[in-house]
This record gives C-alpha cells, structure tokens and sequence, in this order.
C-alpha cells in the first residue's frame, strides 16, 4: 500500500476514534485484535495493513473499505449519528472480590458505571445480568492495566480466545484468564504470561462470565 494511503488511514482512523470517543485499546478489544495491531495503523508503522483487518474496522464503524483508506469521503451525516444510535445502560460497579459473589452483590451494590456498548449488536445489552468490575492490580497488565474498567457477561457462552472472570474454589477474589478450546479440551491461561496454563476443571473453578469490553482508565 502506498505511503499516501497508509497516512489516510492514520488520518482516518484517528478522527472516528475521537468522534466515537474510543481508546485504541477499547477498539482492539471489540474488534478480538492485538492491540499493537491498531497502535501501529494509528502511528503509520504499517505500510501493507491486512484486508482483513482493515475490513473489520471498517464494519465496525459501518464505513467503507474505500472510506477508511481515503479513496472516498466519510458519509458524515451518516457517522455522526453512529454513538447515538447506542443506548446507554447504567449497570452495577463491582471490585474483584464482589466480583466472586456477584448475584448478590449487584443488588446491593452503591456504584454504578454509565455503558456504552461500543458493538452494535444489541446482544449484550439485553443480559439482564450484566455488570462491570474495576482493576486494581498490576497482575493483568499489559491488556488490562490498573483502573481498567471491565463490562463481564455472565450469561454470555465463552469461545476461545475469550477472556474470562472466573473464581477458583477456596478464593475470594475473581481472577481473569485467557480462556481456550482445542477439541474437548479447555485451558485457561494466564493473561500476561500465556507459557503458563492449566486445564479448565469446573471440580476447581468457575466461570463467572465473559469480559466483553474494557475500558482504560489513564490518569489513575
């Protein structure tokens, strides 16, 4: 791709990121990519982007291959509306440890976190169960760094390559791990570290939900 189009990404993607009022990294998560995938396009580093990864920004902010590589202009009147056409959900703020008892906390609970999903598929935002905990360790870092916000969906099936909040027997605390399938086989991973594994055994563990959207905190 030539270095003129690679700059238009750069431009483009930039602007929908900042009218969507998204991080990189909240991008990343939504579209299941590496998030130095995304900081490379942002920065211009990439000077041959996948079709298919270009294709899945594209769908996301419902634009054009064409559009986002500047071969033509953005349907503005169209874009602008994109984030209204997403409801808002107040839905309950948990720490890690109300996280392992959530049923019962969610009831009770004094914090709350205003939602935007940023999919726009309403599937998630009909999980009458849904709610969001808050990091405050360093043990998940780099992906979810501390002030990270995390929207869990209990009712959601995991598929590999998801991450998971889950609770080990004899815990307090809720843990997130990296969850994959192969075959009738199922391992969780540890985030930062992913040499380390061990095989899912609900006798030990288990699932609270799937972590679908995350949002950074970056002025703790």
């Amino acid at each position: 791709m030539k270095n003129n189009q690679t700059a238009c990404i750069q431009s483009i993607l930039t602007q929908l990121l900042s009218r969507e009022k998204l991080s990189a990294n909240a991008l990343a998560n939504a579209l299941h990519l590496p998030t130095p995938t995304i900081h490379r396009l942002l920065t211009g580093d990439v000077q041959d982007p996948r079709i298919s990864t270009l294709l899945l920004i594209a769908n996301y902010f419902a634009i054009s291959i064409d559009e986002l590589i500047g071969r033509k202009p953005l349907n503005e009147p169209e874009f602008s509306h994109l984030l209204a056409k997403r409801p808002a959900f107040s839905i309950p703020l948990l720490t890690l440890h109300e996280a392992s008892q959530y049923k019962s906390h969610i009831k009770k609970t004094a914090g709350w976190f205003c939602w935007q999903s940023q999919k726009q598929s309403l599937q998630h935002t009909q999980a009458k169960s849904i709610f969001s905990a808050v990091v405050k360790n360093t043990l998940y870092e780099p992906i979810f760094s501390v002030g990270a916000v995390i929207v869990v969906n209990p009712e959601l099936k995991p598929e590999t390559g998801d991450y998971l909040l889950l609770q080990f027997h004899g815990d307090t605390i809720a843990v997130i791990r990296k969850y994959i399938s192969e075959g009738k086989n199922k391992y969780l991973y540890h985030v930062n570290n992913e040499k380390r594994s061990i095989k899912l055994n609900t006798k030990e563990s288990k699932i609270i939900g799937v972590i679908i959207e995350m949002y950074s905190n970056f002025k703790n």
